[in-house]
């Protein structure tokens, strides 16, 4: 390309191109590895509460 005075020209190189590239991918085993390594901090405090509150009501 020839240089010209006032005109900027951009490009973008291919590996920029696609940066969701096995975003789903990585999303759905990310998940699935950070919930099964904090399961047992939370499931308990949860099925605590749903149990207090089933008796609350009835």
């Amino acid at each position: 390309m020839n240089k010209q005075k006032g005109i900027v020209h951009w490009g973008l190189s291919p590996n920029r191109q696609n940066p969701f590239a096995g975003a789903v991918h990585d999303a759905i085993f990310n998940t699935f590895r950070r919930t099964k390594s904090q399961i047992f901090y939370w499931l308990p405090t949860m099925l605590t509460g749903y149990y207090i509150m089933n008796w609350a009501t009835d």
